[in-house]
């Protein structure tokens, strides 16, 4: 088993989503996987009422929400759940300057 996170943004209002997930070790391409599992939904009964209810734009935050962990697990794919919070710091943020030591 791997950890994958599934990370949702929507560039335009500078917000990031993350979906982790705990993978099966058979699954080779884990991004293909999970359209596959999102297509295999669309093609199910249930999909009718979630493509309404997404006013016929079925999007990723569709998928996490009508998605049901059977046809996730089908596709090796186990939804963690976390309450995961987003931190987003810059990479080349200095933590400490010159010889300050961030050890006590």
């Amino acid at each position: 088993m791997k950890i994958i996170n599934l990370i949702r943004e929507r560039k335009s209002e500078g917000e990031v989503w993350v979906d982790t997930f705990s993978v099966e070790d058979r699954v080779q391409n884990p991004e293909q996987s999970l359209r596959d599992a999102v297509c295999e939904y669309l093609r199910t009964p249930a999909e009718i009422d979630a493509i309404g209810w997404a006013t016929g734009d079925f999007n990723w935050w569709d998928a996490i929400m009508f998605v049901p962990n059977d046809i996730w697990n089908k596709h090796g794919f186990i939804p963690l759940g976390m309450n995961a919070i987003n931190i987003i710091v810059s990479q080349d943020e200095v933590l400490c300057e010159g010889d300050e030591s961030v050890v006590s």
